[in-house]
């Protein structure tokens, strides 16, 4: 079997950097999914992947890994010809792994509107595949708790193991203090389940 971490939308860029930072390489193939030109292009990204062999506009793959940028992620369930070129891609990059773990913080709209499609794709093929989630912190817009909903709805329905991490305390903390622990927790947690 061949096993990888999709990780989706910006959010995961700080998780993925926590985690990767105690290991020599990533134990595994790691797909990130995200909207972000910045983030795509980023040397701090890039470096998930290691050596790239192979890259186009939105699309890169290296030696662990790859890179797929969302030319729309915000209105990926809209049809028209972008979407459907991302949806290509997507499926095409994770027709390559059958024990597939998803990373994504839901409440954006890249997240909230990928996971689940992805998920659905992911599912056919593992059966067991593990959704690893967040949903948005209280002090987040009501709009960003409505998507999320929506998706972990959707999710509940679609995966078998869903592992949700929720931060205590995060009343007393700013945004960035419990976006930070929400981090550390997602990073201890992808030790236990993927090294």
């Amino acid at each position: 079997m061949t096993k990888a971490l999709v990780a989706i939308g910006a959010a995961t860029v700080n998780v993925l950097t926590t985690w990767l930072a105690e290991q020599s390489s990533p134990p595994l193939p790691i797909v990130w999914i995200g909207s972000h030109a910045q983030d795509f292009m980023s040397e701090k990204v890039r470096a998930y992947i290691g050596k790239i062999q192979y890259e186009t506009t939105n699309h890169v793959v290296g030696e662990y890994g790859e890179l797929i940028y969302l030319q729309r992620g915000q209105t990926f369930l809209a049809d028209d010809e972008r979407v459907t070129q991302d949806r290509i891609c997507l499926q095409q990059a994770l027709s390559k792994f059958d024990d597939v773990y998803i990373l994504s913080n839901l409440g954006g709209g890249t997240t909230s509107h990928v996971t689940p499609y992805v998920a659905n794709i992911i599912v056919e093929k593992d059966p067991l595949m593990q959704v690893i989630l967040t949903m948005p912190a209280k002090l987040e817009p009501r709009s960003r708790h409505e998507k999320a909903q929506q998706a972990f709805t959707v999710l509940q329905q679609t995966c078998p193991i869903l592992h949700v991490v929720t931060n205590s305390g995060e009343r007393e903390q700013s945004l960035v203090e419990t976006f930070a622990k929400r981090d550390i927790l997602l990073a201890q947690l992808l030790n236990k389940l993927l090294c």
